[in-house]
Order: C-alpha cells, then structure tokens, then sequence
C-alpha cells in the first residue's frame, strides 16, 4: 500500500524513482542504487540512497564511478526481462568483478554488501529502470 501511494503521487519518473528508491531504504533495504532507462534504452544512474548519513557519504563518492561492463549486462537483462535478479551472500570476488576499479570495490565493500536484489520498475507493460 506504501509503494502505491508514492507511485500514485509523481508524474514526473525522476522524483518517482527517488521516491521508490527512498521507500526501499526505510521498508527493507540498507542502501539502494537508482537507474532509469531513457526512450533510447541507455541506463542512466540517478543516485544512491543509504540509511546510515555517514554511508551515504559513501555512496556519493561510489556514485561518481561509472557503471562496470557487467553491471550494465544486469541491468539490461532485468529490463529486457522484466524479471528481478538476486544475489545471497555477495563475496569479494563478486564485488570486485561488478565494480569500476579497485576503489569503487573498496567503497561497495565500506557501505556494505551481503546480499543485493535487482528490480525492475515496470509501468504500461515497459521497464523504466
């Protein structure tokens, strides 16, 4: 019922998916990383969100990395799908093979990862992100 109401609320898919994003950090999840797809099929990432202030300095400085090769297979594959992807008990080589670089893996690990789901957000029969 919480979700509804937020999606119910926004016209416009930015504030929308800040709003999404904001109720999975406070509903079920420690952090959140927020992307959308334009009309050209491009992931586009708007932000991440964290429950703890001093993680969430954190995610802005993660957030500056672009996205890896592999996260963006993901992505793309939950889209097209328009399945969710999960991952229980995340290890080093995990992050390491998801991230940037060497420094955003040290980051991912500091905000802290165990586990991650990937979602799409699906409107009128069409993935938005």
């Amino acid at each position: 019922a919480g979700l509804g109401a937020i999606l119910v609320q926004f016209m416009d898919p930015v504030v929308t998916f800040r709003s999404v994003g904001q109720f999975c950090v406070e509903e079920m999840a420690d952090w959140c990383i927020l992307h959308y797809t334009d009309k050209t099929n491009d992931f586009h990432r708007l932000g991440m969100i964290h429950k703890d202030p001093e993680k969430q300095i954190l995610c802005d400085k993660l957030a500056r990395f672009p996205m890896a090769e592999t996260g963006h297979k993901l992505l793309e594959s939950v889209v097209t799908k328009q399945h969710a992807s999960f991952m229980q008990d995340v290890r080093l080589s995990d992050v390491e093979a998801r991230a940037f670089n060497q420094e955003a893996a040290r980051l991912t690990l500091d905000v802290g990862i165990r586990s991650f789901v990937t979602a799409p957000l699906i409107a009128h029969n069409r993935a938005l992100g």
